[in-house]
């Protein structure tokens, strides 16, 4: 027994601060036998000092473990090295909690290992910690990774330091090839816009947001697309920019149907200045004996133009079928199945200007039918058919009216006569010829489909 002095003291503090630190600690012989430990050893483990003397650590650790720790351990003492590994300990509950070991040997003056001091740290709380901040970042990756925006990150002289999926299929090439390469390497057509902003938010440190960025990419070559783009600083810790982030969406097609508006809408101030025109011919040709047969005359018209019209918006004006067409302006002048009417020919496409000059062609045809023709009549009927030949096509449109009583000439040419020789002569650039048989009228109509351009067309 140390007797009190100096030397009992300092014993009296050393085992004070060894049982009261919150590490496991022990130290053991020079051939490795443990021969004391501290309180907390015996208080965590749940043992006592007879059990754990010598090699009697062993049945504290996880059997699966203990080999390696053994074969580890032997290792250190054949060479006198530092020993540092983390295993499972067992608590006094039955329980298993990791912990960091530590030890190294001491040795005297002459160096030889006299003894070996062991500490066995807790790190259940750092592991948990790692645990978390592992899963944290491996949301943050897939977060980012399968973002549905392009995500980046630029150095000062603008390489790719990182690049989502997103961004890496909008440029065409795969992220890993992205990465140390500069922006001029992968999106020349962007780099002149690019590069200035990454200056100036090195220099600056303030973000930009709301940008647009354009040009061509090895995805889809040839072709200008655009984004929309914003820039910000990445900082270090002590707040100096160390690279530059991106996000990027594609508005392509938000801006090719931007154009689309805008020519539509131009095209719809054409369309209507061009119908304003025909009707204005409309209301200027028109004659009629009272007031009542100018307003049937007009209406008429100007509702054949309408049904035209309705064909077209119904196909965003790319055209209208000519069998449609026949059928739409025959349709007020027939019984509800068109009995009175054999329609047949080719399908054909016909291009707005062309119908809607068809369209006032046929509705004079259908109206004279009615006041002069066959259609007069209940047993009437009107066979309208064509045919498209020649190179470039023409359309050749045949008007033959089938009466049930004798049809006489008209004495002189009306209004009606004189829209269709103006619709198809001068609007479609054709020819009319017409024959009055005893059953009726046979007009002929016959227009290139592609004339040169006028100012009517539309």
């Amino acid at each position: 027994m140390i007797e009190a002095g100096p030397e009992h003291d300092r014993a009296l503090e050393f085992h004070t601060l060894a049982d009261n630190i919150p590490t496991l600690c022990w130290m053991a012989h020079a051939s490795g036998d443990i021969y004391w430990y501290n309180k907390r050893w015996y208080e965590y483990t749940g043992t006592g000092p007879d059990d754990q003397a010598g090699w009697g650590w062993e049945s504290v650790h996880d059997p699966e473990i203990l080999p390696t720790v053994v074969e580890r351990w032997k290792h250190s003492l054949a060479t006198g090295t530092e020993f540092e590994m983390t295993f499972p300990l067992r608590a006094s509950d039955g329980s298993f909690r990791p912990f960091l070991t530590r030890i190294v040997p001491i040795r005297d003056e002459a160096g030889t290992i006299v003894r070996w001091f062991g500490s066995n740290t807790d790190v259940s709380d750092l592991r948990a910690s790692e645990a978390r901040l592992a899963a944290q970042i491996a949301e943050l990756k897939a977060l980012y990774d399968s973002a549905p925006i392009g995500l980046a990150f630029f150095s000062r002289d603008y390489r790719y330091l990182r690049i989502n999926q997103e961004l890496a299929t909008i440029n065409g090439l795969p992220a890993e090839d992205h990465i140390g390469r500069t922006i001029r390497d992968v999106l020349a057509d962007q780099a002149p816009q690019v590069e200035p902003i990454i200056d100036q938010i090195f220099a600056t440190g303030e973000p930009m947001r709301g940008l647009e960025v354009s040009g061509e990419t090895p995805h889809q070559p040839g072709v200008v697309r655009h984004w929309l783009a914003g820039f910000y600083p990445v900082n270090d810790k002590h707040a100096s920019v160390e690279a530059v982030g991106a996000w990027v969406i594609e508005i392509s097609e938000r801006k090719a149907a931007e154009q689309r508006e805008h020519l539509l809408a131009r095209e719809v101030d054409h369309r209507a200045k061009n119908l304003l025109t025909v009707v204005q011919s409309v209301l200027q040709l028109t004659r009629a004996e009272t007031v009542a047969e100018l307003k049937e005359s007009v209406i008429g018209r100007i509702q054949s133009l309408a049904r035209a019209h309705a064909l077209l918006a119904n196909s965003r004006w790319e055209g209208v079928e000519l069998s449609q067409l026949v059928k739409e302006e025959l349709a007020p002048f027939t019984d509800a199945k068109m009995r009175q009417a054999t329609v047949s020919g080719p399908e054909q496409l016909l291009r707005p200007a062309v119908a809607q000059s068809l369209a006032l062609v046929l509705h004079e045809l259908a109206t004279n039918a009615v006041k002069y023709g066959a259609l007069s009549a209940a047993e009437g009927r009107v066979e309208i058919k064509w045919d498209v030949t020649g190179e470039p096509a023409t359309l050749v449109l045949d008007w033959i009216e089938h009466a049930t009583i004798p049809i006489a000439e008209p004495t002189d040419a009306g209004f009606g006569t004189r829209i269709i020789s103006a619709s198809v002569e001068r609007q479609l650039q054709g020819r009319v010829t017409q024959a009055w048989n005893p059953d009726g009228l046979h007009c002929r109509l016959e227009f290139k489909l592609r004339p040169a351009p006028s100012s009517s067309e539309g």
